[in-house]
């Protein structure tokens, strides 16, 4: 009868931190660049935002003939069905909510305060 030797089967302990190493760059480089895509997309959801009030203040103007540099209140948009609610429009980089008068001719902004974050209406 032929005795075989055994052979340990597995990962030396080198091998093993090697690959736990590898592996914690690739996420600390996933991590990174997901919280690049949450702050630039919130910032363009806050632009879109910014358009849509925009437009919906011209419209609304458009509509009732109201002259340029015209305040417009914000209840005015929403009871005249040109915004659905208040509450959908808030900057989402830090949840406060846009201003409730806007002028006719001139483009909402972003509410002041924000750290490195532009929104325009571009």
């Amino acid at each position: 009868m032929v005795k075989r030797k055994k052979k340990y089967r597995g990962f030396s302990l080198l091998e093993l931190s090697i690959v736990i190493a590898i592996l914690s760059i690739f996420a600390g480089v996933a991590f990174w660049n997901l919280r690049t895509i949450i702050s630039t997309n919130r910032a363009k959801e806050c632009s879109r935002n910014l358009l849509m009030l925009n437009h919906a203040v011209n419209v609304y103007s458009t509509d009732n003939n109201i002259s340029y540099g015209t305040s417009v209140q914000m209840s005015n948009l929403i009871s005249g069905g040109y915004l659905s609610s208040q509450e959908n429009y808030v900057c989402p980089v830090n949840k406060t909510a846009y201003q409730t008068t806007f002028t006719f001719g001139t483009a909402p902004v972003c509410p002041d305060g924000i750290s490195n974050h532009i929104c325009s209406t571009d």
